[in-house]
């Protein structure tokens, strides 16, 4: 938790281009709204991506995490979702993002690959 909290520091003296990816359910949105103003609050933005439920399904999309690259995110973190979410993380790291997960569900056997901050 501290390397986390470090890193959301670092990214928002910064000014880097932060990703907060939600789930779509009423925990992951309102995660989502919480960290959100946290960051406004701290003087920085972060941009949201929250899957639509019929046309994105569940969990977190390569391709979203592409766009988000080609966006210039630095730092993705999840809101209730991500922790079944190995692929996802591990393109998001090969694209250059560190990648902070938050998620209260169980993990399959395969966690997330951890980022290096």
């Amino acid at each position: 938790m501290s390397a986390a909290l470090q890193r959301c520091q670092r990214a928002i003296a910064a000014r880097e281009n932060i990703l907060l990816y939600g789930d779509y359910d009423v925990d992951g949105t309102t995660a989502v709204v919480i960290l959100k103003k946290a960051i406004q609050l701290a003087g920085a933005e972060a941009s949201v991506f929250i899957p639509h439920r019929l046309r994105d399904g569940y969990g977190m999309r390569p391709e979203a995490i592409e766009q988000a690259a080609a966006a210039g995110a630095t730092l993705l973190i999840s809101l209730d979702t991500g922790i079944r979410a190995a692929e996802a993380v591990r393109r998001a790291r090969a694209l250059g993002m560190d990648v902070i997960v938050t998620d209260h569900h169980l993990p399959d056997a395969e966690l997330p690959p951890r980022s290096p901050f």
